[in-house]
């Protein structure tokens, strides 16, 4: 009767110990991932974090065609195929990095013959924004030898004031690309990692990119994203 009374108390005292690790386990992953979003609304304590979530999804909203802004042709712009291949292996932002600039700040850049050029400037700003991205295309890459000796003597002008090519606008069809976030991980002090998730509606097909982001104070940049 003893031993089995011994027994018994050997088992509650087992069961009361597997509690305890579990919770220390427990504790110790929700502590750790206090400053890790996850996409499921939950409350983060890292306002870099929360800051990166809410412009990728406002980028996404415009580019899933979510969101819409008719006052500004550049979001609208967003939601169309502009010559990006997800297939590629090449850099998302090198299409769409100046479309989202143009969107997100309003830049209004000056436009000519479906093209939109970006001055010194604005060219700055934008790899201040992008990090990693090609350089942009100059103008008599695009246009040819009679067009810029034209008799308004334009394009001319534009080249000697060191414009260049940001984006052509293009009269295509819908994205068929849904983009979203799955999750966005602290690397360093400003430094983040962002899981993308993209689904091609039309071939039923997934593809993940990974995307380092920097932060410095409440500034944005982004490193290259290629999808696999």
């Amino acid at each position: 009767m003893k031993t089995n009374f011994s027994n018994f108390i050997k088992i509650i005292m087992l069961i009361i110990l597997i509690f305890l690790i579990m919770y220390l386990v427990f504790y110790i992953v929700t502590k750790n991932e206090a400053t890790v979003y996850k996409n499921n609304n939950e409350i983060t304590t890292d306002t870099n974090i929360y800051l990166i979530e809410k412009e990728l999804t406002t980028i996404f909203a415009y580019i899933n065609g979510v969101k819409s802004d008719d006052t500004n042709s550049a979001c609208s712009l967003l939601s169309k195929k502009n010559g990006y291949d997800i297939n590629s292996g090449n850099n998302f932002f090198d299409y769409y990095g100046p479309i989202i600039l143009d969107c997100l700040e309003n830049k209004n850049y000056l436009s000519y013959n479906n093209y939109v050029l970006m001055n010194e400037n604005e060219i700055e700003e934008y790899y201040q924004k992008f990090l990693e991205v090609e350089e942009l295309t100059k103008i008599n890459e695009i246009f040819d030898t009679y067009m810029i000796a034209g008799e308004n003597n334009l394009l001319q002008e534009y080249i000697n004031q060191n414009y260049q090519i940001g984006y052509e606008i293009l009269n295509t069809v819908n994205n068929d690309i849904n983009y979203s976030i799955k999750r966005i991980f602290k690397m360093d002090d400003n430094v983040y990692e962002v899981k993308i998730l993209a689904n091609d509606k039309t071939n039923n097909l997934s593809y993940n990119g990974n995307l380092k982001v920097l932060v410095d104070n409440e500034e944005i940049q982004y490193s290259e994203l290629i999808f696999y």
